[in-house]
């Protein structure tokens, strides 16, 4: 039932709604601004690649992990008709969820011009969320962060264990996925690892961070800004 319900919604919003610009800074260990600026910076070159300006937007959606807040950005950039907004929880790759639900907005009339964005900065250690939950454990994490799953590599450690002694997986799998990963930010002008390629050897040499995880199998924490805008 679920997957009929799945394909007849893709089937709505299929071929009615495009990214049509993408906007994006360079990822950095300290990019020296605000969150609040680089969001707006991120959506102004989304907006200037898709040849459209402020005015055209009536729609925003962005993560709840960061506190960029939609009125703000409307007000700075200068969207004067914002008529529908969003914000999706978690982070991660929970970054699709902001297109999804502005295809969906589009495609059921809410809006026509959505700009999906995420900032952040994350490359300070005291600025990572699991820096702060000695203060503060709620919700979820309740059942975790007193016995040490602090970090998601915590978390995921674990399955990742249980992936192993399920399926015969080995590290050198999860090393051609790191490989693969690294691989492609080759490509990237903006990748913080750009001209730095990774080799099984190196990978394998990697210090433990959640085991059976090691350094290479976690993702860089950066400073960045990006946008896309999504429309009819």
């Amino acid at each position: 039932m679920t997957d009929s319900l799945d394909r007849d919604l893709f089937r709505r919003i299929q071929d009615r709604v495009a990214i049509v610009g993408i906007g994006h800074l360079p990822f950095a260990k300290d990019i020296g601004r605000p969150i609040s600026d680089t969001a707006v910076e991120a959506i102004q070159l989304a907006l200037d690649d898709a040849g459209l300006q402020a005015e055209d937007v009536d729609g925003m959606c962005m993560l709840e992990m960061e506190a960029t807040h939609e009125v703000s950005i409307a007000r700075r950039l200068g969207v004067e008709g914002l008529r529908w907004w969003s914000k999706i929880s978690y982070g991660g790759g929970a970054s699709c969820a902001t297109v999804m639900q502005a295809a969906a907005a589009i495609a059921g009339g809410l809006a026509s011009t959505v700009v999906c964005h995420r900032a952040r900065n994350r490359g300070a250690k005291a600025a990572r969320p699991w820096a702060q939950e000695k203060v503060l454990v709620r919700d979820d994490k309740a059942l975790h962060t007193p016995w040490g799953l602090i970090r998601p590599v915590d978390v995921i450690g674990m399955w990742a264990h249980r992936h192993m002694h399920e399926y015969g997986t080995r590290r050198e799998h999860f090393g051609n996925v790191a490989i693969a990963a690294r691989k492609h930010a080759q490509r990237n002008p903006h990748a913080l690892m750009r001209g730095r390629p990774l080799d099984m050897a190196t990978y394998l040499a990697a210090r433990p961070i959640g085991y059976p995880l090691h350094l290479y199998d976690c993702c860089l924490e950066s400073d960045g800004a990006l946008a896309c805008v999504v429309t009819s």
